[in-house]
């Protein structure tokens, strides 16, 4: 049996879907297709039902997935070893991040790790969802949640500040906050992460009697050009919010500090290119320089992108 096969099953037995599953494998929804189909002619059964909505395991997929799964570990591992012993800093590193800290922080390692290390091709995972480690879907992580795999080494960066900000355009039309307890008369706009709405922490105690959000969204760029467009207040990292000239803060002494974690798997941390790309973030986040979003929020929204 071809074991390349059988990791086009599990991705579509983890995803469901052909888009999902060639975004895992980085390769394209009919490809996935093929070699799918030619699993199942080898095998003479039929692994999924295609229905819309989505690629439904039948019961021989269910019998084979444990038994695939543990295939893929064995070659993962095998993987691994081979490239721990890789000291010659080439071949490609796939770094999982938030686009907050993507754009303004890995980004900007990364282009410092372009520029001496010409042979490290870095490919950059913008997600809402933790990345897996275990699984390698991504070499490294950095986000602000701490990874839990018992494989991963994990490093603390220095955190992030948010606070909330507004136009003055919006402030305009209510009345000015004078403390937390005065936002309960205004519109906010909320940004939308994998779990629901995320919360300014400092108003978790006013929940129940703020307005429900009028607008909500999935990305920075497009909370900061909800902000500038007056639709209500909204919680930003203070390097994005106090670059942006249009947006003030609401309440400027009322800030939540958030938890940054880098985080590799134990089996690369020796590997050359690996480490230069986790030297690189490191450094990034600790020269406290992480104005990248806001140059690209500023010219975005003024090329009306």
């Amino acid at each position: 049996m071809d074991w390349n096969r059988l990791r086009f099953f599990i991705a579509v037995y983890r995803h469901r879907t052909l888009a999902g599953a060639s975004r895992e494998l980085n390769s394209n929804p009919p490809t996935v297709s093929r070699q799918l189909a030619a699993l199942e002619h080898e095998l003479k059964a039929r692994l999924f039902l295609r229905t819309p909505r989505g690629y439904l395991p039948t019961d021989t997929a269910e019998a084979l997935v444990d038994v695939a799964t543990q295939m893929e570990r064995s070659a993962l591992e095998l993987e691994r070893r081979a490239g721990g012993a890789d000291m010659s800093p080439r071949g490609v590193v796939r770094v999982g991040t938030s686009d907050v800290l993507g754009t303004g922080y890995v980004i900007p390692a990364i282009a410092s790790v372009r520029r001496k290390y010409p042979e490290i091709r870095i490919e950059v995972d913008i997600a809402s969802a933790f990345s897996r480690l275990a699984q390698r879907e991504n070499d490294i992580v950095a986000r602000n949640v701490r990874p839990q795999q018992a494989s991963a080494i994990v490093r603390r960066l220095p955190g992030l500040t948010t606070a909330l900000y507004a136009s003055p355009a919006y402030l305009a039309n209510f009345p000015t906050p004078r403390d937390i307890g005065d936002l309960v008369a205004h519109e906010f706009v909320a940004l939308v992460a994998g779990d629901g709405i995320r919360w300014f922490p400092p108003l978790q105690a006013l929940r129940t009697s703020l307005r429900v959000p009028g607008v909500q969204v999935n990305s920075i760029l497009a909370l900061v050009a909800s902000l500038q467009g007056a639709l209500g207040i909204g919680e930003l990292p203070t390097y994005i919010g106090d670059a942006i000239p249009d947006l003030v803060r609401v309440l400027p002494d009322v800030e939540s500090a958030y938890d940054v974690w880098l985080g590799m798997h134990a089996d690369f941390h020796r590997t050359a290119r690996v480490r230069v790309v986790v030297d690189m973030i490191v450094q990034q986040f600790q020269s406290g320089e992480g104005g990248r979003v806001a140059r690209i929020a500023r010219s975005g929204m003024a090329a009306g992108g």
